[in-house]
């Protein structure tokens, strides 16, 4: 019995850990497209992790798809208006034809991020959406 509980408290120390290290990863996110959003401005606007979290939460539900596993007749993230007040120059739209997450910013576009539904865009001329999964509260 006592075996069964040390098992069961290094899962649960285990599991801890990687649910840690994934929100650390989503506020890692959050903070490299920020500053590329509000450049000089970054610290004004986030001098706090709460100022983050919000950023945080929203990467925590998105996702990427295959056009083919999505809905038909998607928004297209070029009719999205750009948070681009801040870094003009840097904020534009992609019109992407190719796609590599790992050089896009998902959060630069206004859309509803409050919303009871799963939301999906067409990421420009790609064959991938980016599916925002419906804020649970």
């Amino acid at each position: 019995m006592q075996q069964l509980a040390l098992v069961c408290c290094f899962v649960l120390s285990v599991l801890a850990t990687s649910l840690n290290a994934q929100q650390n990863t989503y506020t890692s996110d959050a903070q490299k497209y920020l500053k590329e959003i509000y450049g000089s401005y970054y610290e004004h606007y986030f001098s706090t992790p709460e100022s983050i979290e919000f950023y945080a939460n929203l990467i925590s539900r998105i996702e990427y798809l295959p056009v083919a596993n999505s809905p038909a007749n998607l928004m297209n993230l070029s009719e999205l208006v750009l948070k681009s007040k801040y870094n003009p120059e840097v904020i534009i739209h992609d019109n992407l034809t190719t796609f590599d997450p790992s050089h896009f910013n998902p959060i630069k576009y206004f859309y509803n991020y409050e919303s009871n539904e799963d939301q999906y865009f067409r990421i420009y001329n790609t064959e991938w959406v980016l599916k925002i999964h419906k804020k649970t509260h």
